[in-house]
């Protein structure tokens, strides 16, 4: 189940209702755990007898196939460009460029580069114009959106634009729901 809670970024603070606290089972916890990763925020108990981890365990499991069926969904099917199945295979090195030289030329380190080639020959680096494309993906999430059939060239598009996929305001329920 889900359920949307607006907060006031002035607030600086995120009140859980008890209704939903009692919906997931949490009300009656006298502590919670807190796990956080990025865009992600995970309330379990901070005890937990084995069924209820299995409970805890099957629901993110549950979550990470729902947004992933979503994600693929808003990608749409590879339709055999040949893009797709070499996406992300890459096995040169990539070409380390020293901190030093991308600070000479203004650029902060780690940030995304492209390059081109010159009407000389010359290999021209410079500063992408986005800051995610595949490389940011995990290679096993890549892998399982190759096995799927789902357009890589189309996720990538979406990374690199930082296309909104989701919006749980607007959203019903996803079509891959509960598909057991």
């Amino acid at each position: 189940m889900k359920l949307i809670i607006n907060r006031s970024l002035k607030a600086k603070r995120l009140a859980v209702p008890d209704s939903l606290l009692a919906l997931s089972g949490l009300a009656e916890e006298a502590a919670l755990e807190f796990h956080t990763g990025e865009n992600t925020l995970v309330a379990v108990p901070a005890k937990m007898t084995a069924m209820e981890m299995v409970n805890v365990i099957h629901t993110l499991h549950e979550l990470s196939v729902d947004l992933s069926a979503h994600l693929a969904l808003a990608c749409g099917d590879c339709d055999e460009c040949g893009l797709c199945k070499c996406i992300g295979l890459e096995s040169d090195e990539p070409v380390v460029i020293p901190s030093h030289v991308l600070e000479d030329a203004g650029l902060p380190p780690g940030c995304k580069l492209t390059t081109c080639v010159d009407e000389d020959g010359s290999i021209l680096v410079e500063k992408a114009g986005y800051d995610y494309d595949l490389t940011d993906v995990p290679d096993y999430i890549l892998e399982s959106f190759r096995e799927g059939g789902a357009c890589l060239s189309e996720l990538e598009d979406r990374l690199m634009v930082e296309d909104v996929v989701y919006d749980a305001a607007k959203e019903e329920e996803c079509p891959c729901t509960n598909l057991n």
